[in-house]
């Protein structure tokens, strides 16, 4: 995503998975916040998120925070939003037809660690949702009567079923191991 300024104050936001992107950026416009365009070079477009490498020296000066989806859950969604897929089959193909994660202009593919740094705070969407609209709120980024219902939830618009596909998605489990092992999605394991 981006670094949002308001004064002196700087926010260093990192990822949030695209559906949610529009909305929350109304939300940081209507609360006076503004986009850094000094972190794009002042050429990129702010809806281009920068990988933290890109971004280290100044969002290390920053608060930063980012909301990651489980991976799998992420992948299939944006193949289907970004028009990747329409079907179960085409997903299939999609994984098949890649070696790695697919390359895309938008970075949708990307693993989500490589936009995040040792300092970022993270918020995971299938727990920590209600509680990153608190802390928006709290730290004046968002209205304190901003209603989440508004925003979207980043849904496939076909049946996926898991089990059939498996291989599939296993491959995409390789792609994001990274991500699966620095956000905890993989349960830890009994002695």
């Amino acid at each position: 995503m981006a670094i949002f300024k308001k004064g002196k104050t700087s926010l260093h936001i990192p990822h949030i998975p695209a559906s949610l992107c529009e909305p929350l950026v109304r939300g940081f416009y209507a609360s006076s916040w503004s986009i850094d365009r000094r972190a794009f070079g002042g050429t990129a477009r702010p809806h281009t998120s920068l990988l933290y490498e890109e971004v280290a020296e100044e969002a290390q000066r920053c608060l930063s925070f980012a909301l990651v989806r489980d991976p799998i859950e992420r992948f299939i969604d944006a193949s289907a939003v970004y028009g990747h897929c329409k079907s179960q089959y085409d997903l299939v193909r999609f994984v098949e037809d890649h070696e790695d994660p697919p390359e895309t202009e938008d970075r949708s593919f990307h693993p989500q660690h490589l936009f995040v740094g040792p300092h970022t705070k993270i918020f995971k969407y299938e727990e920590d949702f209600d509680t990153l609209i608190r802390a928006l709120s709290a730290c004046g980024m968002i209205d304190p009567d901003y209603d989440p219902s508004i925003i979207p939830i980043p849904r496939c618009n076909f049946e996926v079923d898991r089990a059939e596909i498996s291989s599939s998605l296993g491959k995409v489990r390789r792609w994001y191991l990274q991500d699966y092992k620095q956000f905890k999605y993989i349960p830890n394991k009994k002695s």
